[in-house]
């Protein structure tokens, strides 16, 4: 009878690290109870407590309102009428020549419709207009990021949670939400669904604010798609003729010669999260800081742009889609920190491409970056203290974000592989899906 070998000791069972999909779960969880034990009572007294600028709540949404209220009573709205008894006075703080609202007359119709209610429900609707187009924005990146789309989301929600742009935006009535959400949802579109309905998002954007033109320029520059001025100025020619039905051409023409000039400073308030502030008195210095960093951002995005369809596999450092968000990010930051005016609340337009970039895969053998993005995104979720270098919270992280992004997202370096013979033209990029089945990620 063969000798019998004794059996191995029993080993001791090991705890299995939770699934990625169990982790977005329990951060969902956190992300409502942060939204139950301080969103509600945000809200709560964001809709009760008086501004004391001007004796409303929601100050930045009172401009609104004056400016759709006096351009119902077919008065100017840039201008004020200091002996009207029926206008809402508002004049703006360092210009008391012209009133508070100074956005395009393509917004005074839904203004003005507001303005026929009172200014609670007015404010109420605003809200939710503004939540809406938020969503809708997060909708499109969960969407078009196949593979992370419960990443995506659970990121998204989570940086909107702890975002202090975010409830500053809610608490001023801001309009930055709705032309983010348009302006942003054109880019994640453009992959998929080719440049009309991009060209259609980015239109109404930029009639809403101006600010986006510059995001159009990037994507025709990095996509190499020139049609997409063509179209986007096709579609707003439409928006123009359709808003010619109710505002009047003159108040475009004073738009454009009057107020876009005389708003074009900078301020010295440390609300204002540019690095431009502290050239304040000095209008040409930062007329000239600020092309300079839009010149830069456009040579940016050109180059990478040239180098994605230039470098093989095998010299990538990230995928095509993980750059793509990358180069949105990057246009993002620099838009903001290169601004003459970049109020704390306007950083919400960082929270879905910040998202988007930390759940994508890090650059190659380079993990340790998705650290470095995780300290910027929590300084760009902070408020700003009233001390030196804690008033520069957003601008600092801002900066971190976008020199992390040059040096490892983004293809800035030509690559080093030679030339086929005959010049054989560089392998066109994988689409988004054809990617992730590749590498999932």
């Amino acid at each position: 009878m063969p000798p019998q070998t004794p059996a191995d000791p029993p080993q001791p069972s090991r705890l299995a690290w939770p699934t990625r999909r169990t982790i977005c779960i329990l951060l969902l969880i956190l992300a409502a109870v942060l939204a139950a034990n301080f969103w509600v009572g945000i809200l709560r007294n964001t809709f009760n407590d008086l501004s004391s600028a001007v004796g409303v709540p929601q100050h930045d949404f009172y401009q609104y309102y004056a400016g759709g209220h006096n351009w119902n009573l077919g008065l100017d709205p840039y201008r004020n009428y200091p002996d009207d008894t029926r206008v809402i006075h508002q004049p703006r703080f360092n210009y008391p020549q012209i009133s508070g609202y100074i956005y395009p007359p393509t917004v005074l119709p839904l203004l003005g419709q507001l303005a026929r209610h009172d200014y609670d429900w007015a404010r109420t609707a605003w809200l939710a207009l503004d939540v809406t187009v938020f969503s809708l924005m997060v909708l499109v990146a969960v969407v078009v990021s196949r593979g992370r789309r419960l990443e995506v989301l659970t990121a998204a929600v989570l940086l909107t949670m702890v975002s202090f742009a975010f409830f500053y935006h809610i608490h001023e009535g801001q309009i930055d939400m709705i032309v983010a959400g348009l302006s942003i949802s054109a880019f994640l579109l453009y992959p998929r669904w080719g440049g009309w309905p991009s060209a259609a998002l980015l239109a109404i954007a930029v009639a809403t604010k101006v600010t986006p033109i510059l995001l159009v320029a990037v994507m025709v520059v990095y996509f190499r798609d020139w049609r997409l001025i063509l179209k986007m100025l096709a579609c707003g020619v439409v928006v123009f003729a359709v808003s010619l039905a109710f505002v009047d051409f003159s108040l475009y023409r004073e738009y454009v010669f009057k107020i876009l000039p005389t708003i074009a400073g900078s301020d010295s308030s440390p609300f204002n999260q540019t690095p431009l502030r502290f050239w304040w008195r000095y209008p040409m210095a930062i007329k000239v800081g600020s092309a300079l960093g839009y010149a830069a951002l456009l040579f940016i995005a050109w180059v990478a742009g040239r180098n994605t369809r230039r470098l093989p596999e095998a010299e990538r450092r990230v995928d095509v889609g993980t750059e793509r968000n990358a180069i949105l990010l990057m246009t993002v930051l620099l838009m903001l920190l290169f601004s003459p005016l970049a109020w704390q609340m306007a950083y919400v337009w960082v929270i879905v491409p910040l998202a988007l970039v930390l759940v994508s895969p890090p650059p190659r053998d380079k993990e340790w970056v998705l650290l470095v993005l995780g300290a910027a995104a929590a300084l760009l979720s902070m408020r700003m203290w009233p001390y030196r270098v804690l008033d520069m919270t957003n601008i600092i992280g801002g900066g971190i974000a976008a020199l992390c992004l040059m040096r490892y997202y983004l293809p800035l370096e030509t690559s080093k592989a030679p030339l086929q013979a005959g010049g054989s033209a560089p392998r066109k990029p994988l689409a988004d899906g054809e990617r992730e089945q590749a590498d999932p990620g």
